[in-house]
């Protein structure tokens, strides 16, 4: 699957109810799409190149509440 860059999902700067990766502990409303990062940066399965936890684009599916 080819990555979409982050010019065609319009990646910006997302809100408290609505952003790529977990930006606090108890953090509900981070993206699926969003893989874990080794550094304050991480990755997207759908969106090319590093991913800030606090940013948002198109593609945002809110992640499933753990069990």
């Amino acid at each position: 699957m080819t990555k979409k860059t982050k010019d065609e999902v319009k990646y910006s700067k997302g809100h408290l109810h609505s952003h790529c990766g977990p930006v606090f502990h108890d953090d509900r409303w981070f993206c699926k799409h969003f893989l874990s990062r080794a550094t304050r940066m991480g990755a997207c399965q759908v969106v090319a190149g590093a991913i800030d936890p606090e940013f948002w684009c198109t593609e945002y599916q809110k992640a499933k509440k753990p069990q």
